[in-house]
């Protein structure tokens, strides 16, 4: 019997507490708990009620999660400008023009596209379809909603 105990003592794996392992990573037991329930965090080991973490299985977690940065004396490179920038040229354009016609004593008027509410939401449902194509289930709740307004607003008249 000591001789069997022995040989799994001798092969032990070094095993670290939860309490150790949060303490070790500036976390709360609580998070790792929550973690192991979610199935994210390193691996572990479960016996009984009583939970331990093999060491070496933590380090290479730990491993995994490194995130290179890169150097601070380079510059960022954009290859195109930010949306936000397009929309403010844009709208600095459109400002200019404008003031431009109200120099000239023109003034400028922008169309006003007026069509039915279905024909609205359809073409509005499917560009969501396309924008929430990694998100399907956003995409059934707007539709699902879209679907009682249809009801309620049928053929009135919206500006698009």
């Amino acid at each position: 019997m000591d001789s069997q105990r022995s040989q799994v003592e001798a092969g032990a794996v070094s095993l670290i507490s939860p309490e150790e392992l949060a303490r070790r990573l500036g976390l709360s037991t609580t998070t790792l708990a929550d973690w192991r329930s979610q199935g994210r965090g390193p691996a572990y080991l479960k016996t009984g009620r009583k939970v331990w973490y093999p060491r070496s299985r933590v380090d290479d977690w730990m491993l995994a999660r490194i995130k290179e940065t890169s150097d601070v004396t380079e510059k960022p490179r954009r290859g195109m400008a930010l949306p936000l920038q397009a929309r403010r040229e844009g709208s600095l354009q459109m400002e200019t023009a404008h003031f431009q016609a109200l120099q000239e004593g023109r003034r400028l008027t922008q169309r006003v596209v007026v069509c039915q509410f279905n024909d609205a939401s359809k073409d509005f449902l499917e560009w969501a379809e396309v924008e929430y194509r990694r998100h399907p289930n956003s995409y059934k709740r707007i539709k699902t909603s879209f679907a009682s307004a249809k009801h309620y607003f049928d053929r009135e008249p919206v500006r698009a």
